[in-house]
């Protein structure tokens, strides 16, 4: 084949990078001018759910240095904070899990700053749903908000 013959697939390599532009494009453009920090993430129903706070309220809250000092929230604290907000918007909440989550390894500038994520088995009709909370260390409860896309 000459060069003239030959088929030219230069657009080919350009794909890849096309693909990955249309799956960040969106993240880039409903980015908010805010520092948001979404603690925890679910879904009820189809609908995508978080709970959403911003950086400074983290920061202001009590840092732990995991290695030194007493958990400044003792796991009790945070489960009946958790649980009396479920029971003001739902019948009945079950425990399914908590957890400890390090916000440093979201953002390192967070490093020290910890929080409680709790997640209920919820039942508000007649489908059960999980649902989460998050508690901050200082007893702060960050609760969900539905996501509008």
């Amino acid at each position: 084949m000459t060069p003239l013959t030959k088929p030219r697939h230069d657009y080919m390599r350009a794909i890849p990078f096309i693909i990955l532009l249309a799956l960040v494009m969106p993240m880039v453009a409903s980015a908010k001018d805010t520092n948001e920090v979404t603690l925890v993430t679910f879904k009820v129903q189809n609908a995508d759910w978080a709970c959403i706070t911003l950086e400074e309220q983290i920061q202001a809250d009590t840092k732990w240095d995991i290695n030194k000092t007493a958990i400044p929230l003792e796991p009790k604290k945070a489960y009946d904070i958790a649980k009396r907000w479920m029971l003001e918007h739902f019948k009945f909440a079950q425990l399914v899990r908590m957890e400890i989550l390090p916000l440093g390894t979201r953002l390192p500038k967070l490093q020290d700053h910890y929080c409680y994520i709790v997640e209920f088995l919820a039942l508000g009709g007649r489908e059960p749903y999980r649902v989460s909370v998050a508690v901050l260390m200082n007893g702060t409860l960050i609760d969900p908000k539905q996501i509008v896309h």
